[in-house]
């Protein structure tokens, strides 16, 4: 298997399930062996997709190091250092788990203070009208109408 389709199929499916770990890890426990094709949205590299990312890279490479390091001689060390980092693209998904866990902290504080901004400046606004616009398609637009209209 491709390990790059494997770390992007498993980035995807972490975005999807808006990182709730327990749902990421069910659909990749499912699906060990990706199908190639389309996904339903595209991947986007959220600003906390790139830190996760980029987290479980250096934990990866720390990991391949720490163990090549400890059972292998010098050019022993080198060739399963690398042949250690190819594996662990194929289950990268725990490094991943990993990572989310370790911002998990961070995460929950800028969310926190986020809410209370916005429940700040709810109270702020007097005299202020809520309008629902659910369903799949058209809330832009609609909000955008009565934007105009109101």
């Amino acid at each position: 298997m491709n390990p790059v389709r494997a770390v992007k199929f498993q980035l995807y499916v972490l975005q999807l399930e808006n990182y709730n770990l327990s749902r990421f890890l069910k659909v990749v426990l499912r699906n060990l062996r990706p199908q190639a094709g389309p996904f339903k949205k595209p991947l986007i590299f959220t600003p906390k997709l790139v830190l996760i990312l980029c987290l479980a890279v250096i934990l990866k490479l720390i990991f391949a190091g720490w163990i090549a390091g400890f059972f292998a001689a010098w050019l022993g060390k080198v060739l399963l250092f690398f042949a250690l980092v190819y594996l662990f693209s194929l289950c990268f998904f725990v490094f991943l788990v990993i990572s989310a866990i370790i911002i998990y902290p961070a995460d929950f504080l800028a969310k926190t203070w986020i809410i209370k901004k916005a429940k700040r400046k709810l109270v702020s606004l007097y005299n202020l009208r809520i309008i629902a616009v659910t369903g799949s398609y058209g809330k832009t637009t609609m909000k955008e109408l009565l934007r105009t209209v109101l």
